[in-house]
């Protein structure tokens, strides 16, 4: 009887546990196709509307519609590169980075709301990163 009470706890603790899970489980959905057939990195909301996600090949793509739609944006820069990161610090403030091969890491900075992006100088500058003789 005592082990029959026990496992009955244990049940009703363990569902009791897992409810919490479940519910946020539920609460992904797909709601509109990827933008793009690359490898996508990173995804990065300044709204609830206003998103945008970044990958290989220079992908940058933003939706301005919670995600239904996805417009592609034309970035500078080498186009087989990939971007690994997209920040915003507020909603006109905001930076995606990430390496084009020949010419090491790219970051690019926009403050307009991502209408227009400009290159960030290097950094850390090359010098910084190459050896120093020893006096």
């Amino acid at each position: 009887m005592v082990a029959k009470l026990l496992r009955w706890s244990l049940t009703v603790m363990l569902a009791l546990a897992l409810t919490p899970l479940l519910a946020i489980a539920q609460t992904f959905a797909k709601i509109a196709p990827v933008p793009t057939g690359a490898d996508l990195w990173d995804v990065w909301f300044t709204s609830p509307d206003d998103g945008w996600v970044a990958g290989v090949g220079h992908a940058l793509y933003r939706t301005t519609d919670h995600g239904l739609t996805w417009t592609f944006v034309s970035m500078p820069g080498n186009p087989d590169g990939p971007f690994y990161a997209v920040r915003f610090v507020s909603s006109q403030l905001g930076f995606v980075a990430g390496n084009s091969g020949l010419t090491g890491p790219d970051i690019y900075k926009t403050t307009d709301g991502g209408t227009t992006w400009q290159q960030v100088p290097e950094f850390p500058p090359r010098r910084l990163l190459e050896p120093h003789p020893v006096r």
